[in-house]
C-alpha cells in the first residue's frame, strides 16, 4: 500500500505537466482558470501522500496512519479527476496553434476526433422511437482523455 501510495504520488507530476500545456494553449481565459486551479491542487495533494506513506512505513500498526492515507489518496484522485475534466473541457473549446510540432495539442486533436466519431456512431445506432426520433443514451461512455495521458 506504501508503495502504490508513493507511485500514484509521483505521477501526479505528469497530469500537472500536461494540465500546463493544455491551459497556455486554451482560447477561452475562464477554462484555463479552470484548469490551472485544478492543477494547483495536485503537487499539494502529492506531496502530503508522500508524507503520510512515509509515516505509515515508520509506523505500521496505527490504524489513523492507514485512515490518512486512504483519505489524501481519494483527495488526490478527485483533483486528477477534476482537473482532467477541465483539460477535456478545453480541448473541446479549441486550443491555440503556438506554431511548432507540439504534442499536447495532436493527442487532444486526436482524442477530439475520437469523441466526435464516437458521438455520430452513437447517433446512428441510437434507436428510434414513436416519433422517429432517436433516443440517445445519457450513459454512453465517451473516451476520455486520460486514456491517452501516459
Amino acid at each position: 500500500m506504501i508503495n502504490t501510495a508513493k507511485a500514484i504520488a509521483s505521477n501526479g507530476n505528469i497530469i500537472v505537466r500536461f494540465a500546463e500545456l493544455i491551459a497556455e494553449r486554451c482560447v477561452d481565459k475562464r477554462m484555463r482558470a479552470d484548469l490551472q486551479y485544478y492543477a494547483e491542487m495536485i503537487p499539494t495533494l502529492t506531496q502530503q501522500l508522500r508524507i503520510i506513506s512515509s509515516v505509515k512505513a515508520a509506523t505500521p500498526r496505527d490504524p489513523s496512519a492507514d485512515v490518512m492515507l486512504m483519505k489524501n489518496a481519494q483527495n488526490l484522485m478527485h483533483a486528477v479527476k477534476k482537473t482532467m475534466q477541465a483539460a477535456e473541457a478545453a480541448c473541446m473549446k479549441g486550443l491555440r496553434d503556438l506554431g511548432e510540432n507540439d504534442a499536447a495539442q495532436e493527442l487532444a486533436f486526436e482524442w477530439k476526433r475520437k469523441v466526435y466519431k464516437e458521438r455520430t456512431l452513437e447517433q446512428y445506432s441510437a434507436p428510434v422511437g414513436s416519433k422517429g426520433l432517436r433516443k440517445l443514451s445519457r450513459n454512453a461512455s465517451a473516451p476520455t482523455l486520460a486514456a491517452y495521458v501516459k
